[in-house]
């Protein structure tokens, strides 16, 4: 029953982020104050992209697996140098592996380009050296970046790991220095600091400083006040 509840929160909270930032304006938003710091991303250069996230991955000759996984939202953004693919990830819950899990969503993104690469090499009947076939990459080809956010609305402060490193044990040993971590780009909402909800505008600041004041009800009523023009619309 509580496993059932908490999928239901879950995709109730997915289905109103898709709304919500599905908005260029509101996406781009999010990225450039609570990420970036500055104004890295133009709203009007984003574009919806397919949140399915499936690769087929060559294990040993012969042999081929397929991973799938769904985000909640991602778009492309096309900058004036490159593309970049910029994805949002919901959780209503902490998740203790979710330096995992997204590590998972980005190297299956990054595997179906090179999927996508090599059945152009295929399709032109193009010739590879042997260094590049044995990786179905030429020398000079290169990815698309990806950049994976999450968002967590839960009323429990955010205790799990914020890196790949967290996951790990014996992290005193001197051969943890070489190991290759991978850090979680993360918003704690309802811990958000005053700055960084004043820092937003328009309905991304009226929409999670609600959530951030939701269990205050002296600070939710001042924050409503402050910004009535907003709710009002």
């Amino acid at each position: 029953m509580k496993e059932n509840r908490i999928a239901g929160m879950q995709q109730e909270a997915d289905t109103a982020s898709k709304v919500f930032f599905g908005n260029n304006k509101n996406f781009a938003e999010v990225f450039n104050k609570l990420l970036f710091n500055e104004v890295l991303i133009n709203p009007e250069k984003l574009e919806d992209s397919d949140t399915t996230e499936s690769a087929v991955i060559e294990i040993s000759e012969g042999k081929r697996i397929t991973l799938q996984k769904y985000r909640d939202l991602k778009k492309k953004y096309y900058e004036n140098i490159g593309l970049w693919i910029l994805a949002i990830e919901n959780q209503t819950h902490i998740h203790y592996l979710e330096p995992l899990v997204i590590m998972g969503y980005d190297y299956i993104d990054y595997m179906k380009q090179v999927n996508n690469i090599g059945m152009e090499y295929k399709n032109k009947s193009e010739k590879l050296s042997g260094d590049e076939y044995l990786s179905r990459f030429k020398r000079e080809e290169k990815l698309v970046p990806v950049i994976s956010l999450v968002i967590y609305y839960g009323e429990k402060e955010w205790d799990g790991p914020k890196r790949l490193s967290d996951l790990f044990q014996n992290t005193n040993s001197e051969l943890y220095g070489y190991v290759n971590d991978y850090p979680l780009h993360i918003i704690d909402v309802q811990r958000m600091t005053s700055e960084e909800i004043n820092s937003l505008s328009g309905e991304v600041k009226a929409v999670l400083g609600f959530i951030r004041y939701s269990a205050q009800a002296n600070e939710l009523k001042k924050f409503i006040a402050e910004n009535e023009n907003q709710f009002e619309n």
